[in-house]
């Protein structure tokens, strides 16, 4: 396992979504804080046409994301059945994994960073 005894903190975005990056942006203190946690790992994940994604994604993940979080570029094809696995439809979707590799119920997911902090602490407890 890649990131063992961590919780999995995926945020499902793209580059043409307004609400996605205005999160990543405006939620940088927020962001950076997490990023420090040794609990929990970030992980985005974007679709792009291109492998690796276009120079204009290359250079928003350059400017925008932290070291310690993990920038995951997928084809339309992938994104596709990320979507399908976690059944949504609509972006940014955030989705929270246990570190026993469970998925959090909807009705305890977390729904961004704005208070992560506090969410995820309240749901450690309810995981208990």
């Amino acid at each position: 396992m890649k990131y063992p005894d961590k919780y999995l903190f995926i945020d499902f975005w793209g580059m043409g979504c307004g609400p996605c990056r205005a999160s990543i942006e405006q939620d940088m203190g927020q962001r950076a804080s997490i990023a420090s946690r040794d609990d929990v790992k970030v992980i985005y994940i974007a679709a792009e046409r291109e492998p690796g994604g276009s120079q204009a994604y290359r250079d928003y993940v350059e400017k925008w994301m932290f070291d310690g979080e993990e920038v995951v570029c997928v084809t339309d094809e992938e994104f596709a059945r990320f979507q399908e696995l976690f059944q949504f439809s609509g972006i940014p979707h955030y989705e929270l994994i246990t570190p026993k590799c469970r998925r959090v119920r909807d009705d305890m997911k977390i729904r961004g960073f704005t208070s992560f902090e506090l969410q995820f602490e309240e749901l450690k407890e309810k995981l208990k």
